[in-house]
């Protein structure tokens, strides 16, 4: 049977990718494993640009999973992240955009994320990264400058 949800397709291509290390991987399946490995890539709509010449130092890469883009690339002064919501305004209404980064609390995005808070409060100093230090409302960065400072 045919690999049909995109966990099932990476465990077959590590299987055959197994297979084909240890010499057991027959022509007829090392044609097979190319084509599912052609058909994950197609279903992550997984793409690559090149670095351009402005501002990126690492090449961009995009990879599309139920409806949201996931591009990251690198800049001079960081590696950006982008993410952009595809899916239709139904979708969205029902199964809202909750990001986490970092373990740093999840956040909700869309028409409805102040309907119900699902992440938390914000830094009561910088005022731009969630509050992970919740007996005082500081998140990581802002705690731990304070730390450094003796405050």
């Amino acid at each position: 049977m045919a690999p049909t949800t995109i966990a099932d397709r990476f465990d077959a291509l590590q299987d055959a990718a197994a297979n084909a290390k240890a010499g057991t991987l027959s022509p007829t399946d090392t044609a097979a494993a190319l084509i599912a490995a052609a058909d994950l890539v197609k279903a992550l709509d997984l793409r690559a640009y090149p670095a351009d010449d402005h501002d990126d130092t690492l090449e961009q890469v995009v990879v599309t999973v139920h409806g949201v883009d996931l591009s990251i690339r690198g800049r001079r002064h960081d590696l950006f992240v982008h993410i952009e919501d595809n899916r239709d305004n139904d979708e969205r209404r029902q199964l809202p955009l909750t990001i986490e980064v970092n373990n740093g609390g999840e956040m909700t995005y869309g028409e409805h994320a102040d309907d119900e808070p699902t992440g938390p409060a914000l830094c009561d100093q910088c005022d731009d990264r969630p509050a992970t230090d919740l007996e005082l409302q500081l998140c990581a960065w802002c705690a731990d400058y304070n730390e450094r400072r003796g405050g």
